[in-house]
């Protein structure tokens, strides 16, 4: 089981997310993951219609993505309003299941929408607990843009 808190640092403790899945599914090409499972959230930035996080502050994020799933891997790509921005390939050994991921550190204004978006038809896995597909942010520092 994950655990997770949040320490409000420089007032910008709100700016932070860890969305989840509950169980494996399966997801088309081109789909926005469908997060359905927020751990942390605690400034209610996270648009569970849209399965986005959207930014809140000016400023610099850092944000990460771990793809668990079955041997038809595919690829996830980072979104910023719908544009790549970084990509998450699978490596597998075997018949072993593949894993990826990838954190991104960017500058982002107020509003803009972080997804991610699958490339591939995969099974991704949800909340086991050995193995856990996420998308988790936080905001490093606040910019005047």
């Amino acid at each position: 089981m994950f655990y997770s808190f949040v320490v409000p640092i420089s007032g910008i403790g709100d700016s932070v997310f860890l969305a989840t899945l509950k169980e494996d599914i399966a997801i088309r090409w081109n789909e926005i993951i469908p997060w359905d499972k927020i751990d942390t959230d605690p400034g209610h930035n996270f648009n569970m219609n849209k399965h986005s996080y959207i930014v809140p502050l000016d400023g610099v994020y850092m944000f990460s993505v771990q793809k668990e799933g079955n041997q038809n891997f595919g690829r996830f790509f980072i979104l910023v309003d719908r544009k790549a921005v970084s990509y998450i390939d699978g490596y597998t050994e075997g018949n072993s299941a593949p894993s990826g991921s990838s954190t991104v550190v960017l500058v982002l204004k107020s509003g803009q929408e972080v997804a991610v978006q699958n490339f591939g038809s995969t099974i991704v896995y949800g909340n086991r607990p050995y193995m856990r597909t996420f998308f988790a942010g936080h905001m490093i520092t606040r910019l005047d843009l």
